[in-house]
């Protein structure tokens, strides 16, 4: 079945590395996709081994500098299924939900200055930080809203979240 994407990463640092998640329709039985490859879409390598192929993947991103480093990030309300990384393009993943709620994960981020992970959710940020097995919220007076996309400004050291309902 020809699936819709519904996420895109390319490497800034070198574009011929790409992660792509295609978007599955269970109710057909028809499972989810993550793909990547090394040489600028030529050949492609399904990735999905390791992932909760059920769910829909909405968002993928990797180190700038480090594309084998990325993460992918699900929606749906399965308890611990809520984001992944890969160490090697996607050849094998690690469930790095732990104690993030059970709510859609709509966006991941990387700051690569404190290798810190954020990731957007239905009730706002949490982030992870470098070396941590436990999310945290993002607090600060942030409010518990849908995230629906997370940057960094590496100048200003900012991040910056596109929100539903909060302006």
């Amino acid at each position: 079945a020809d699936l819709p994407i519904s996420a895109l990463y390319i490497s800034p640092s070198n574009a011929q590395r790409l992660y792509i998640a295609k978007r599955g329709f269970q109710s057909s039985g028809v499972n989810s996709q993550v793909w990547s490859t090394t040489n600028e879409g030529n050949t492609w390598t399904n990735r999905s081994n390791g992932l909760p192929t059920q769910l829909y993947p909405t968002y993928i991103t990797a180190n700038s500098k480090v594309a084998k480093n990325a993460w992918v990030t699900f929606a749906g309300f399965e308890d611990g299924e809520k984001v992944y990384a890969t160490k090697d393009y996607g050849k094998n993943w690690e469930n790095i939900s732990y104690n993030l709620p059970n709510i859609p994960v709509n966006c991941v981020e990387f700051d690569r200055k404190t290798k810190t992970l954020f990731v957007g959710t239905d009730l706002g940020v949490f982030y992870l930080p470098n070396g941590a097995n436990e999310w945290l919220p993002l607090e600060m007076g942030f409010p518990n809203v849908i995230v629906s996309e997370l940057k960094i400004n590496t100048e200003e050291e900012l991040l910056i979240a596109a929100t539903f309902g909060a302006g």
